[in-house]
């Protein structure tokens, strides 16, 4: 059976639920670095492990989305396939080739006014991400997840708009991971 973003996603998210330097470990320290209360809204740790997780789901989908069908806590994250790409990079593979998932990160917190310093818990939560998969201490992570992935530090972060949301703001963190799937039957 050929594998292709199943085995990316997979590893991607037992990356993000490692307990020691996965999401959760690093985002308290990146908080807590920037001397930076958990906003109150927040429900930590992110549950990676279940899937009866109300603030992580493997779609592409937005909060908005979440409002009227299921419960959700924040930060909101989702794990999801954007794309895979045979590009032939190794010969008699079934697939050899980028795979590009999406991880989003959808944040809250209370306030009924504008703050000056607005940008420093998004900036925690995008140097978790950078930390959690391109750290030098866990840099073989993709191919010890699984033999057939190479993961070379292909991550990128962006950053939506700042927005009301009721009586809180929000904002909206879009990743993109690339991996090189070599399915080998």
């Amino acid at each position: 059976m050929v594998k292709v973003t199943r085995v990316a996603r997979a590893a991607a998210r037992a990356r993000l639920a490692d307990e020691t330097t996965g999401f959760n470990p690093l985002l308290a320290a990146a908080l807590a670095d920037m001397n930076i209360e958990t906003p109150a809204n927040w429900r930590l740790p992110v549950d990676f492990s279940t899937d009866a997780s109300r603030s992580f789901f493997m779609a592409d989908i937005a909060p908005e989305d979440f409002a009227v069908s299921t419960a959700h806590t924040w930060p909101l994250v989702t794990l999801f396939a954007v794309s895979a790409a045979n590009a032939n990079r190794a010969k008699f593979h079934a697939f050899s080739g980028p795979v590009t998932l999406g991880l989003n990160v959808h944040v809250t917190w209370p306030g009924t006014k504008a703050l000056v310093e607005m940008e420093a818990v998004c900036d925690a939560i995008e140097e978790t991400v950078f930390a959690a998969f391109n750290a030098k201490a866990i840099a073989e992570w993709a191919m010890e997840a699984d033999h057939r992935l190479v993961y070379n530090g292909d991550l990128t972060v962006q950053r939506g708009r700042m927005a009301r949301a009721a009586e809180s703001w929000r904002q909206d963190l879009f990743g993109r991971l690339s991996l090189d799937v070599f399915d080998d039957n």
